[in-house]
């Protein structure tokens, strides 16, 4: 019944629109837009397309993550937990899903991320 409910909250996560675009559209577009000009800059030794690749796939994760709990709040403003509350479903299966959500769409976010930056030939070890 747990899973059932970590399935339905995933969908439901990834049909916001807004969650979607900071989470997997904004930090491919940005890591697209500046490696497409900067391909062969080096920072400290570092190649600049693994330099930034990393710092879109934190930030893309990092949103993915902290935005459970701004949805907690609002779920419980509206009455949601309290709903849940009725089911059968234990309470702590309600966080428990919607933290692995968040870290399947974190997870998500930097696969993206890790196809965009082999197609700019960054290889990580």
């Amino acid at each position: 019944m747990g899973l059932i409910y970590v399935r339905y909250e995933l969908l439901r996560t990834l049909r916001n629109r807004r969650f979607v675009i900071f989470s997997f559209v904004f930090p491919l577009v940005l890591y697209l837009a500046f490696i497409s000009a900067d391909r062969h800059v080096k920072l400290a030794g570092v190649p600049f397309p693994l330099y930034y690749m990393i710092a879109m796939a934190g930030f893309g994760a990092l949103i993915a993550a902290i935005s459970i709990g701004p949805r907690i709040s609002v779920e419980r403003q509206m009455g949601w937990t309290r709903r849940m509350r009725l089911t059968p479903l234990p309470m702590w299966y309600y966080f428990a899903a919607k933290i692995v959500a968040g870290y399947m769409v974190a997870c998500l976010t930097l696969i993206i991320l890790y196809i965009a930056g082999l197609t700019f030939g960054v290889h990580l070890s």
